[in-house]
């Protein structure tokens, strides 16, 4: 018998950069564009990715470390609490894609094939988990890689809301995961915060995609030592100005920190806006609608904050014109008049 898990994309709504620094915040939207992992009982492991296209070949197979590292360390986990008592032989298929022909969106697409696959290894032993616990086990498979982003990704995938995220010293947990069971760190503190963000009016995100790829490990790589505690805190007051204006229901306010927070990226580094962002941003502002660039920046994706469906029709529209693609529209509280 099969079961199937999925999980889906995110895009940051403001703290991107800001929340590699422990402490800080961000606010993360989930994108409704889903990665499925089916998994059943087989003669033998077997692993296949839509997105890779071909087979797994084995351990060695780097096109699948990630799918490994966190199959592994899920069963490791689940062996040292004692809940299995030996691993057994699987077949799992990893479909969907944060994409189109091949060309990922941007949407966090390691973070949601680490938590897929966990979801469906951990339902394919009989064992349900907090997404507290999920957090972290996705977190220590990509740490234990030597990922250097926030985990910001994580935490709002595996609670599939608009969450408010406060990151943690991951140093400190990569030394814990070197030196200590698995078992044993995810019973501590690791200093974090994660809480789902209720907006109370109707407002739609719109997703723009300027059909350039980023990598957001060179960019985080280039950018994270730049970080000067004045861009600190003026991303942090973005972050507490748009989480008061969602919860509130402040239009004029949310319009603000979007725009205070896109114009941190900007002061931040040349290189997160590319020329194509800038178009998003400024076919936005034409409209008298807020937008920014979102994650890593250097390509990939923008959002803007729009309130009635015509704002929608007529940016989507702009967009277009320089070769903009609207990928998402995604309602935040109430669904707007059509």
């Amino acid at each position: 018998m099969s079961i199937t898990v999925k999980a889906p994309g995110k895009l940051y709504l403001a703290g991107e950069y800001s929340i590699l620094t422990p402490g800080q915040s961000a606010l993360i939207l989930p994108v409704p564009l889903y990665l499925t992992a089916t998994i059943a009982p087989a003669k033998s492991r077997r692993l296949f990715s839509e997105q890779i296209g071909q087979v797994a070949t084995g351990p060695e197979d780097t096109r699948y470390q990630l799918i490994y590292q966190a199959i592994a360390l899920a069963e490791t986990y689940l062996l040292q609490m004692g809940w299995l008592k030996e691993r057994c032989p699987f077949s799992l298929t990893i479909s969907g894609q944060l994409g189109q022909a091949g060309k990922k969106f941007g949407l966090g697409s390691s973070g949601c094939v680490v938590v897929v696959t966990l979801k469906a290894v951990l339902a394919f032993y009989g064992v349900t988990v907090s997404s507290d616990l999920l957090f972290k086990l996705a977190s220590a498979t990509l740490l234990t890689l030597g990922d250097n982003g926030s985990m910001g990704d994580i935490a709002c995938i595996t609670t599939d809301q608009v969450t408010s995220y406060v990151s943690f010293d991951r140093q400190s947990v990569k030394q814990w995961l070197e030196e200590e069971a698995i078992a044993q760190v995810m019973t501590r503190d690791w200093g974090y915060e994660i809480s789902p963000v209720a907006s109370t009016f109707p407002a739609t995100v719109l997703v723009g995609w300027t059909q350039k790829a980023a990598s957001s490990q060179d960019l985080v790589d280039r950018v994270k030592g730049s970080q000067a505690p004045a861009f600190l805190q003026v991303m942090e007051k973005a972050v507490a100005r748009l989480k008061e204006a969602l919860e509130a229901g402040q239009k004029a306010l949310a319009q603000s920190a979007i725009k205070q927070a896109g114009q941190a990226l900007k002061d931040l580094d040349p290189a997160i806006y590319t020329p194509a962002l800038d178009a998003l941003v400024a076919q936005a502002q034409a409209l008298d609608i807020a937008a920014k660039s979102s994650g890593a920046g250097g390509g990939d994706c923008g959002i803007a904050l729009v309130f009635d469906t015509a704002q929608a029709r007529a940016l989507s529209q702009a967009w277009q014109t320089v070769g903009i693609e609207t990928i998402a529209e995604i309602n935040l509280g109430e669904t707007y008049e059509s």
